[in-house]
Parts: C-alpha cells; sequence; structure tokens
C-alpha cells in the first residue's frame, strides 16, 4: 500500500511560515499530523496528494500558491497505534504553499477522521507531531525550501 503526505503551509506579511496540522479524533490516536492518505489503486501520485487536500481540509486549486514535488518518503512496518507489525506502507511527502486567507474546513472529510486544525510556526509543529518520520519530513521541507540550505 501507498499513502501520501502533504505539508500544508501559508507565509502571511511580517510573520513567520505558519504549517498546518490536523487533530484526529480520539478514537483514532488523538494526535496532530499533517493531511495524509491512501493512495487509491492505479492513481497516479500526483492526483493523490491533490485528492487527500480536498477531501480531508476543502483545498481548492485557486488557493494554492506553490506545490513542491515528492522530496522525502518513508516505509512503514508497524501499526500507528498498536505496533503490531504490518504489510509495508510507503508514504510519499509532497508540500503545497497556499494563500494566506485559505481557510481549511476538516468537517467535511468524509471520513470524518479530525476534529480541528490549526497553523503552528515551524517550531510549534515539530512539537506537535507525534510520529518521528513526521517530524524528519517537516525538518527537511524547513530546512531545504523554507530556508534554503
Amino acid at each position: 500500500m501507498e499513502t501520501v503526505q502533504v505539508i500544508i503551509y501559508r507565509k502571511k506579511a511580517d510573520r513567520p511560515h505558519e504549517f498546518l496540522l490536523l487533530k484526529r479524533k480520539k478514537e483514532l490516536g488523538g494526535f496532530w499530523q499533517p493531511v495524509v492518505g491512501k493512495v487509491k489503486p492505479k492513481e497516479p501520485l500526483g492526483k493523490a496528494f491533490i485528492r487527500e487536500c480536498h477531501e480531508e481540509i476543502g483545498l481548492d486549486l485557486d488557493y494554492i500558491m506553490m506545490i513542491a514535488p515528492e522530496f522525502y518518503s518513508f516505509e512503514m512496518n508497524e501499526h500507528h497505534l498498536t505496533g503490531k507489525k504490518i504489510k509495508p506502507i510507503k508514504e510519499h511527502v509532497f508540500a503545497i504553499m497556499v494563500n494566506a486567507d485559505f481557510v481549511p474546513d476538516c468537517t467535511k472529510n468524509p471520513d470524518k477522521e479530525h476534529i480541528s486544525f490549526d497553523w503552528f510556526p515551524f517550531g510549534g509543529a515539530l512539537q506537535k507531531l507525534k510520529w518521528e518520520d513526521n517530524k524528519k519530513a517537516l525538518s527537511l521541507f524547513f530546512k531545504f525550501y523554507i530556508i534554503g540550505e
């Protein structure tokens, strides 16, 4: 199986870059994460990450300012909640810069997996993320795309 992770970020005047995180329902772990979702069979990755953004936060193409192509991927071999061994899942990480006035809407997600969202500066987002691979993806994106090292 393959999944996509999308780092959504914005830049408002005179403020640091902010990163969007979604809070999962308590029964689904209750943790903060970026947009994440499964790739459908035979679905191109580029279509999957745009679809997931539309489904999970209501992102329309009109609000997209820039797309960073896949810049990182990792493989998971354990269930994120139970720790039990699973068939490997490869997660592909992309990023999208949205217009500063974009307001996410996680209420229309057909899976109803998130209860809220918030924007965080880099350090705050890093602290909120639970999983090390999510933290690594955000750190790599920040280092190479935001500060340009």
